[in-house]
């Protein structure tokens, strides 16, 4: 089948497609693009494009936000001790009110084939609501904070004052002329 792909210059289709698209994961999926061959997965895909014309012909493009992959962002996370930046925070924040966005887009019950894919974007209106409180007008971290995460940061301080006691008593230790461990 790959010598035939080859034939129909489906590669060539598949790469002008990908530059079509707009974001990082949509150029992946374009350039992953395969033939179909089951005549009813046929059916079902070209009843899906046919709503997403009748769609854009309706409603013009659908709000999708910027369409950044939070994959990496989230790969990042399992690291222990990783953090996100405000800006980072920016993009979920974006996600997620494109998800709202589009679900809402698509409640018609105009659009069924696509109203069920959309029935798998969540709304996330509490943490959109967080990051809106965190992150303020600039794109930096609030200064609002809570009791309880300015004593965690004034004991973040402390232990890390006291570290530092330690390390430079050690290194004055080491320096010092009777030390036994200098050479």
């Amino acid at each position: 089948m790959p010598d035939s792909l080859g034939l129909l210059e489906f590669p060539k289709v598949a790469t002008h497609l990908a530059g079509l698209t707009g974001t990082a994961p949509g150029r992946v999926l374009a350039l992953a693009l395969r033939p179909l061959a089951d005549p009813e997965t046929i059916a079902l895909a070209l009843a899906e494009a046919a709503e997403a014309m009748q769609i854009l012909a309706e409603l013009g493009p659908l709000p999708v936000g910027d369409g950044d992959d939070l994959t990496p962002l989230l790969e990042r996370l399992h690291a222990e001790g990783m953090m996100l930046a405000a800006a980072d925070f920016m993009v979920v924040r974006t996600a997620a009110e494109a998800a709202a966005a589009c679900r809402s887009a698509l409640g018609s019950s105009t659009w069924p084939l696509l109203q069920a894919r959309a029935a798998a974007l969540m709304p996330q209106p509490q943490l959109v609501a967080a990051i809106r409180r965190s992150i303020g007008a600039r794109g930096r971290f609030s200064t609002v904070r809570s009791a309880t995460l300015g004593q965690l940061r004034r004991e973040a301080q402390l232990v890390r004052a006291r570290i530092k006691r330690q390390l430079e008593g050690l290194l004055a230790d080491e320096r010092s002329p009777g030390s036994s461990r200098s050479s």
